[in-house]
């Protein structure tokens, strides 16, 4: 069961070109199996309260985020990004 039983839909639009028209989706969230939306991250937030560690190294989010975001940064201006700051131990 969704924790917002009013929100069952939320809508994203976004451009990918300049010269294109925007790109408009609505999403359906699904509060019950076998697609319960956030319940996987809600069961990792209750590891962490109930003993205090991370369920996965920090460095992990920041390496997936970190290259996505390099990646679109990258496309988006055509040129080649630094990623020193992903240059973490793992």
């Amino acid at each position: 069961m969704l924790s917002n039983p009013e929100v069952e839909t939320f809508a994203a639009a976004y451009q990918v070109y300049e010269e294109e028209s925007p790109i408009c989706k609505e999403f359906l969230l699904q509060g019950q199996k076998p697609y319960i939306h956030f319940a996987r991250l809600v069961l990792e937030i209750e590891k962490f309260i109930h003993t205090g560690r991370t369920p996965h190294a920090v460095e992990r989010s920041l390496l997936t985020t970190g290259a996505l975001d390099a990646c679109m940064r990258s496309l988006h201006s055509g040129k080649a990004v630094d990623t020193e700051y992903l240059n973490v131990k793992y």
